[in-house]
């Protein structure tokens, strides 16, 4: 099963990355590309700016993101 390469979050959960086919999920793509393509070199960039390791992800409560990036 895919996952977003920087939270986790199963791509069959995520509806962005589930019809993209995207490595990245929606919450991930709008708060750390925007408008930028997520390849595997802007991932990987991200990744080690957030000192994530291999096999780890970023722990972040979705709805909280969601709620700041829809300013609600």
């Amino acid at each position: 099963m895919s996952k977003c390469k920087i939270c986790g979050e199963p791509q069959k959960d995520d509806l962005f990355s589930a019809v993209t086919g995207s490595n990245v999920c929606s919450l991930c793509q709008v708060q750390f590309f925007g408008g930028l393509n997520a390849t595997d070199e802007n991932i990987n960039r991200m990744r080690s700016h957030l000192k994530l390791a291999d096999g780890e992800y970023l722990k972040q409560d979705r709805q909280a993101v969601a709620r700041d990036i829809l300013g609600r």
